[in-house]
């Protein structure tokens, strides 16, 4: 079987290998290669230079029965992403003609594949990492933005022979607003790579620890003014458009924040293991790879009763969620999480991630493409 995938829109190799999340995005292609139900995948990316990137990669970076074809010249800027996104399926004609089913990365550019089914007739399997009408209804979106992205959605979602969902409350959303049958709406949960993901060394940080995208629904700042509240220590890796506000608040606050950039994602479980507890505050999410990977590593958890985290937190059992996302209730959870008995919590955080674990979820994906190329 060969298996198509469509990037996000404006997406790249490139923008993975920088944002240091190649190792984890690529985990589950090479699962399925491993197993030999899928002899090649191909990647339709935004990235220009590609190609030259994928050659330049060794063979331990990327398995090499991942081919890349990348965006062709003459789509410049993100205005040229969108029109690429539309005639991908033309302009790729000779590539999309050879794959025996695709799959979407998110819902931006989802059309790319819709339009491969539509004019190919290849099974599609939608794929979204979190339902973009559930975002713009927690964090507000332009009338012209929710009404775009609801027709995208519906469209999306009539047309394809099978969708994942990383989350029940996505899954149970999506069916109920677009009617389509639940025997083609699928929980395939995001993964973790629980052989990476461990507990490798006794923490020896007594600080809190962060690991996110600086933007707004992460809700950094009242993590930060909580934690100059309580006196704690954060060390905080990630980087965002919010990274400059955020220091001024932690300098006003005289909170003890370090800023420590980015990491890989195939250096974070050793990052992990020197902390014992992680803070996820945000005020929306999906289904959070970095609160799962937490757990897998038995960090003691506090996170944000939002979408998403409460599908992984059972509260005071295996982590512990904060009733609400202002400093007083992120305060309360965090002195919570500091007074309890971390082994205890940081094992049952990861016997929690085991559903979840990467060989599980390729596992489901590929009964489910069985599934679909048998009908």
């Amino acid at each position: 079987m060969t298996l198509g995938v469509v990037f996000t829109r404006g997406v790249g190799l490139e923008t993975w290998t920088e944002l240091g999340i190649l190792s984890r995005e690529k985990s589950i292609y090479e699962a399925h290669l491993r197993e030999h139900d899928v002899s090649e995948v191909v990647w339709f990316t935004y990235g220009e230079r590609d190609r030259e990137m994928r050659q330049r990669l060794p063979s331990s970076a990327l398995d090499a029965r991942i081919r890349v074809v990348p965006k062709p010249p003459g789509f410049p800027g993100r205005l040229g992403d969108l029109l690429y996104s539309v005639l991908l399926p033309i302009a790729q004609s000779r590539e999309v003609a050879r794959l025996d089913a695709i799959k979407t990365n998110q819902m931006d550019g989802s059309w790319a594949a819709v339009l491969c089914r539509i004019i190919w007739r290849i099974p599609l399997i939608v794929r979204t990492g979190y339902s973009v009408t559930r975002r713009h209804q927690a964090m507000g979106a332009t009338l012209i933005r929710r009404v775009v992205y609801k027709l995208v959605e519906r469209a999306a979602y009539r047309i394809c022979d099978a969708a994942e969902f990383p989350s029940q409350g996505d899954l149970e959303h999506t069916v109920a607003r677009y009617g389509i049958p639940r025997s083609r709406a699928h929980l395939v949960p995001n993964f973790v790579d629980t052989h990476l993901f461990r507990r490798t060394a006794r923490p020896q940080q007594n600080r809190l620890v962060f690991v996110g995208a600086l933007k707004e629904a992460k809700n950094v700042r009242n993590l930060i003014l909580a934690c100059a509240r309580l006196r704690l220590g954060l060390d905080v890796y990630g980087t965002g458009p919010l990274e400059r506000g955020l220091r001024r608040v932690a300098l006003e606050s005289q909170a003890d924040i370090r800023f420590l950039g980015a990491v890989a994602n195939d250096e974070l479980a050793m990052t992990l293991s020197q902390y014992r507890v992680f803070v996820l505050p945000s005020v929306w999410e999906g289904m959070p790879k970095a609160l799962i990977e937490a757990m897998a590593c038995e960090l003691t958890c506090v996170a944000t009763d939002v979408d998403g985290s409460r599908e992984l937190i059972v509260d005071g059992e295996n982590g512990f969620l904060a009733a609400g996302t202002g400093v007083e209730s992120l305060t309360h959870a965090m002195t919570r999480a500091q007074r309890a008995r971390g082994l205890q919590i940081g094992r049952a955080a990861r016997r929690a991630t085991a559903a979840r674990s990467l060989e599980n979820v390729a596992a489901r994906e590929r009964a489910l493409l069985r599934a679909i190329l048998s009908r």
